[in-house]
């Protein structure tokens, strides 16, 4: 069997850890033929950096943007140590000053201070903080971070603030306001501290203990699993939370209202406790953090009574990010659940440091490295490769051809083979160009400022490839950014609603930069991080600055003063310090069209928009920063001549020479976390599409936030995608089996279906989960072997019957007919997990089916052949009018007790009657969509779930990391393209205890139209059998034989079942 070819488009960093986590897969080489084909001349991404050759520029780093990694960064670290090992092992750059990631000649260097800019006392101050360094190792594996562990950790982290505080200064009115003083808190207070630990009281007496030290204590006591805690105990926290940032507010009102660091901390607890409130309340620690992403993160806090939901801290929070709808600063929009989740990680869970700088460009030390070592172990690279298209195979179900530009064409020198790099101080780095020299083109590229990297002003292409399937690939890794994705995957989108919904609701933003050289240091222009100012004697640490939430558009200012020996300055420009500025950019009000005719003129002018954004930092905002540097007579405004140019110019000409960057590009557009966009998120395993997997921030992450680790941890799960795929070895539009044969008489159709104006009548009814688990581990785990888990999501299924007056059998083909059906089934939804390193992460939320009913012999053994359904014939019972009775009923043949004297009898297996009249009704409350209906169905198993699950421990809320709340479940369930999962099987001809063929199969339902739906009026109770052929009441998990139903609902839609795809194996 020959390797699969895989084709990587892009080469950003998420899909280059696609290619390093399917390294790590045992006999990689034998198995797969990698190609990375990238647009322009380097790889990155986003994070991208060159070396600007021109006489005169010094060999200086020239950035996307500001790129810092943090200290919480632990797939990231650990692939980057992986590489340096061998980077160093191989002898790939033996010279160069970069051997390691932070130990002998390290390429990352340790920061502990960030500061965020307060607009106080009519002026802008620096509000600095100091995170301690920690023994713990760079990219080693954290604990399972749960929200309920980092709602502890959160609060020792407060604590700490707290105890700095008192131990700093001697506040008699903040000791007395702030101390516990139990005797004086109300009855249930008491009563709730004592049934937790009744040492509590106690400790609460001591002198010194605070509300914030009892609320810590009472945390400490409470178990750690969330699922075991009650609502009294939520609610002693929060009453302790909230009356300690109630008593310090009340300070801040009165006897110590100009105290700076008073209010620092006030903001700190504020924002801090609010958020543990806010998770208390709205159900994060049960349900995740998914539960909140409908709420932007600063309304969220304004929901749990935050009073400086508008502070620095915050602001900080939304220009790390870039978390600007359009790039406009006033409206910002970043997600509750994604915000709260990486600035817990960030905070409370980083490794060493809090937070790591690069010594040189992004580009030398991750991606020069990377890219070294993957070339070094056989992995093949085409730049000046643009994907224009991928093209679906006839069936859909996966990509057929990939279609691309050539861009430019290699000199004969070249042998084939562009050679990317250029060396600085005997370190690998890219050029902030192409290398025109290897370039035929080249030339003609210079003259006319054409630039491949460029959406508007690229160079025409001198070549159109197509890519075969089965030929040039068998798999592809889709690293492109989304901000393309329209423009090369307009056939995925057309054909499946969730890639539609994907680009319609996962936003993205432009972003801008600019870069400025001094000659003076931070220092001696005047940087003072500390505000109020040290006292005499006092030496709070000092570190290169990192500064946040300044002055919009470019909010973000950080001293990179560390990458001066990366460069290669003459002494003659005195070179002493750099600092990079970043923000959101507004979009332009008339972006042109893409693919444009050269529109080079627009490039130029956004980038004479950042250029101007920039210039306005060193003419009226500098003061803050440096003001020994300031203009004499306006210390707002930079002295040009601080600043570095080799040409010699004078006065403001001088800031031509610095760097300024408008990312505009669909591909460097940064990716947001917009309020309610998480679930529209596609894993990158789940693309759709038998072929395709995907990879980079914009995907369904552990994190679902722009950054670095966000872009690994996807590009690790595609990686595990693309190796379970290999072992597969799906190949979408080619028969890679014996054809199938439809003989005369053939019952069978392994093809499409379309339901025009189906009714659909669904009856929840409650079950323990531990009966459902029984089944989805019977069926799905077992076969899989623990590669994925099934788990059921409700305590409770579905009795489902479906009434089709005519379903079209492979519609548009030669052997299209119609046939009637009615059929009843039980089902419900299940939870695919799958273990990402020590994390479980969400896969699919789908429908199980273990018994269905159908009267129609042909849909039996076409279900039975083509899905897995595990269909049986059967009479069905099905009201058509009012003056049907209401009773639903599955007629079939049983064997009640199997023996040798058994036979086959006929008669009812289950009915769904109604109770309180004989007679059928039509719906009494009307339902507007079929979201609606499907909460209707849904919500009361929800209900009967959280009203009983403290006395039944099997029945307890599973935990689903990323998943959200049970609550919200009918959210992702009444996506309107509905998962269904079978086992499919045959026995063997000679072992009948063994099967010769099973899989496990997927098939997507889509519902094309909702027409109407409602609850059924009246009382319903299922009555099922427990013959020994069909044992549903202990499969299902029934009470008893019979049982009411919690929910009536019905709908009429009209639908379509697809092709499916096989899940394993």
């Amino acid at each position: 069997m020959g390797k699969q070819k895989i084709a990587v488009l892009g080469g950003g960093l998420g899909a280059l850890s696609t290619i390093h986590g399917i390294m790590q897969a045992p006999d990689w080489q034998d198995k797969f033929d990698i190609t990375v084909y990238q647009v322009g001349w380097r790889l990155g991404g986003k994070g991208a950096s060159g070396r600007n050759q021109q006489p005169g520029m010094g060999n200086r780093i020239e950035e996307h943007g500001l790129h810092i990694w943090f200290g919480f960064y632990n797939n990231a670290f650990r692939m980057m140590k992986e590489t340096y090992a061998e980077f160093h092992q191989r002898q790939l750059a033996p010279n160069s000053p970069y051997q390691s990631v932070n130990g002998d000649q390290p390429a990352f260097k340790p920061l502990s201070m960030v500061s965020v800019m307060e607009d106080a006392e009519g002026s802008w101050h620096p509000w600095t903080n100091h995170f301690p360094r920690n023994d713990e190792e760079l990219g080693t594996e954290n604990t399972l971070w749960t929200p309920w562990t980092l709602m502890k950790t959160l609060a020792k982290w407060l604590r700490r603030l707290f105890d700095d505080f008192v131990g700093n200064f001697d506040l008699p009115a903040f000791r007395s306001q702030t101390e516990a003083k139990p005797e004086e808190f109300e009855g249930w207070v008491r009563a709730e501290l004592r049934s937790v630990d009744s040492m509590l009281l106690g400790m609460g007496e001591r002198s010194g203990v605070s509300l914030l030290h009892l609320a810590d204590g009472v945390m400490d006591q409470l178990s750690d699993d969330s699922r075991n805690h009650s609502v009294h105990q939520y609610n002693l926290l929060t009453w302790l939370l909230t009356k300690l940032r109630d008593q310090i507010e009340g300070l801040l009102n009165g006897v110590l209202s100009g105290h700076t660091e008073l209010r620092r901390l006030f903001i700190s607890l504020d924002i801090g406790t609010a958020v543990m409130r806010g998770m208390i309340s709205d159900g994060v620690l049960q349900g995740g953090w998914d539960v909140i992403e409908q709420f932007d993160f600063r309304e969220w806090l304004k929901r749990n009574d935050c009073h400086s939901s508008d502070s620095a801290p915050v602001r900080a929070a939304y220009s790390l990010v870039f978390a600007y709808e359009g790039g406009d600063t006033s409206n910002p929009n970043f997600a509750a659940g994604a915000c709260t989740r990486a600035f817990a990680r960030i905070l409370l869970t980083y490794k060493d440091a809090l937070l790591w700088k690069m010594e040189a460009g992004m580009g030398d030390i991750v991606f020069s490295p990377l890219y070294l070592v993957l070339k070094e172990k056989g992995v093949k690279f085409e730049f000046f490769h643009k994907v224009r298209n991928l093209k679906l195979s006839d069936d859909h179900s996966g990509i057929s051809e990939i279609e691309m530009d050539v861009q430019g064409t290699l000199k004969p020198s070249c042998n084939g083979v562009y050679d990317p790099l250029v060396w600085v101080h005997d370190c690998p780095c890219w050029p902030s160009t192409p290398l025109y020299d290897q370039i035929e083109q080249g030339q003609d590229w210079i003259d006319h400022g054409l630039n491949p990297e460029s959406a508007w002003c690229p160079p025409e292409p001198v070549q159109k490839k197509t890519l075969t399937m089965g030929e040039d690939f068998d798999q592809i890794v889709l690293g492109i950014s989304i901000g393309a994705i329209p423009h090369i995957a307009g056939e995925l989108i057309a054909h499946d609603d969730r890639w539609k919904n994907m680009v319609d609701h996962v936003k993205t933003v432009q972003t801008q930069a600019c870069q400025f050289w001094f000659n003076q240091t931070t220092n001696d222009m005047g940087w003072e991080p500390w505000y109020p100012a040290p006292g005499a004697g006092e030496t709070p640490p000092r570190e290169q600055a990192l500064v946040g939430a300044y002055e919009s558009p470019l909010d973000t200012w950080s001293d990179m003063t560390q990458v001066i020996p990366a460069e290669e300055w003459p002494t003659s420009q005195n070179v002493q310090s750099i600092a990079y500025f970043c923000g959101a950019m507004k979009d332009d009000d008339t972006i042109p069209p893409l693919p444009p005719p050269n529109q080079c003129g627009f490039v130029e002018q956004e980038t004479e928009r950042a250029k101007a954004n920039s210039k306005a930092i060193l003419t009226e905002h500098i003061r803050p920063f440096w003001p020994n540097a300031a203009q004499p007579g306006n210390p707002n405004a930079l002295n040009w001549d601080v600043l570095v140019d080799s040409s010699g110019a004078s006065g403001e000409a001088r800031s031509d020479a610095q760097y300024f960057r408008a990312n505009i590009a669909p591909t460097e557009r940064y990716v947001l976390s917009v309020k309610g966009s998480t679930k529209y998120r596609l894993h990158p395993g789940e693309s759709g599409y038998g072929n395709l997997v995907l990879a980079g921030t914009w995907t369904y992450n552990p994190l679902n936030v722009g950054c670095v680790e966000a872009a690994v941890m996807s590009g690790l799960e595609a990686a595990t995608a693309v190796i379970e795929n290999s072992n597969q070895r799906r190949t979408p539009a080619v028969l890679s089996g014996p054809r199938y044969i439809i003989r005369g008489g053939e019952t069978a159709f392994p093809g499409a279906y379309d339901f025009p104006n189906v009714s659909l009548t669904g009856f929840a009814v409650k079950s323990t989960r531990a009966a459902l688990q029984r089944l989805c581990d019977q069926s799905l785990n077992a076969p899989l072997g623990g590669r994925s888990v099934y788990r059921p999501l409700l305590p409770g299924f579905v009795v489902m019957v479906a009434d089709f007056p005519t379903i079209r059998v492979n519609p548009g083909e030669a052997n299209e007919f119609s046939s009637p059906e009615k059929d009843i089934n039980l089902t419900f939804p299940v939870v695919k997990l799958k273990k990402v390193g020590p994390i479980e992460v969400v896969e699919r939320i789908s429908w199980f089916f273990p018994y269905v009913f159908v009267n129609n012999s042909w849909a039996t053994v076409s279900g039975r052949e083509a899905y897995g359904f595990p269909k049986q014939d059967a009479t069905i019972t099905v009201p058509q009018s009012q003056n049907d009775s209401a009773v639903y009923r599955v007629e079939s043949q049983y064997v009640e007790t199997f023996g040798s004297s058994a036979v086959t009898q006929t008669g009812t297996l289950l009915e769904v009657k109604r109770q309180d009249q004989d007679l059928f009704a039509s719906p009494a409350t009307r339902l507007d969509n079929y979201a609606g209906a499907m909460e209707a169905l849904l919500s009361p198993l929800v209900t009967e779930q959280e009203g009983g699950q403290q006395e039944r421990g099997e029945d307890r809320e599973i935990t689903l990391p990323g998943l959200g709340l049970i609550a919200e479940a009918w959210q992702m369930l009444a996506n309107q393209t509905i998962p269904f999962t079978f086992l499919k099987q045959f026995a063997k001809v000679d072992r009948r205890e063994e099967a010769c063929f099973q899989s496990i199969v997927e098939a997507p339902l889509k519902i094309k139209t909702f027409h109407s739906a409602g609850i059924l009026p009246g009382d319903y109770r299922l009555t099922a059998c427990d013959f020994e052929s069909h044992p549903i009441v202990a499969d299902m998990g029934m009470q008893s034989n019979t049982q009411s139903c919690l929910a009536a609902v019905t709908m009429t839609v009209d639908s379509e079942l697809r092709l499916g795809r096989t899940v394993w194996p």
